[in-house]
Parts: structure tokens; sequence; C-alpha cells
């Protein structure tokens, strides 16, 4: 990730979890993320995200942007990750997507909040 990325990313994160739903929060697009847990790997490997999907509309949808907000133990925000979950959610699904790959994230990160931001 280049620095404009990054610094891209960093002045939209207050904006994008403001306007935003949140965990249990249904986006526009029907879709909403019920449960959100994180399984920390070792020094140098990749965390594991486990999220819980539900698709509350009346047709079938797919592709999802995920955004997660990583948090330290006071709750303080560490940074963030995205990724776009290639699956389709049949009507009124939910389903469980466990051990999804988001990359490598710092050690002091203890819990996430996940949102659909876009469908």
């Amino acid at each position: 990730m280049g620095i404009r990325t990054a610094f891209a990313i960093a002045a939209c994160l207050p904006l994008l979890f403001a306007a935003s739903p949140g965990l249990g929060q249904e986006n526009q697009a029907g879709l909403q993320v019920t449960q959100a847990s994180l399984r920390p790997g070792s020094v140098g490997t990749q965390a594991a995200i486990t999220l819980q999907i539900l698709n509350t509309t009346k047709k079938a949808m797919q592709d999802p942007h995920v955004l997660c907000q990583l948090m330290d133990r006071d709750g303080a925000t560490l940074g963030a990750k995205t990724q776009i979950i290639h699956e389709t959610f049949a009507a009124g699904e939910t389903r469980t997507l466990a051990h999804l790959d988001f990359g490598g994230i710092d050690q002091k990160v203890s819990s996430i909040k996940c949102m659909i931001v876009a469908g």
C-alpha cells in the first residue's frame, strides 16, 4: 500500500464509521454482519477473522465489501482492513465465513468491529 493510499484510508475512517452501520445494523444493500471474531496469529503470521453475515432482502446479494475496524484492549482504533467477500448470499440466508484472511495485523489488536460498506 502506498503512502497516499494509507493517508486516504486514515482520513476516511472516521467518516466511514460515522456514516456506516455497525455490527448488527443493516446497510442499504440489506446485508449485515451479525457476529465478528478474531483469531490472531503468532508473530509474522496472518490473523483469521470469522464473520456471520445475514441477508435481510428478498433477493440474492453478492460480493459484499467488508470493513473491519481493529481495536486494542482499551477500545482505541489501531487501523482498519477491507476486503471483498466473493460469495453470493441467498435471500434470507445467514452464513458463517470462517478463517477469512484479511492480511497481517498488529499484535496489539484484541478485537474487531466489522460492517458491510457496499454490497
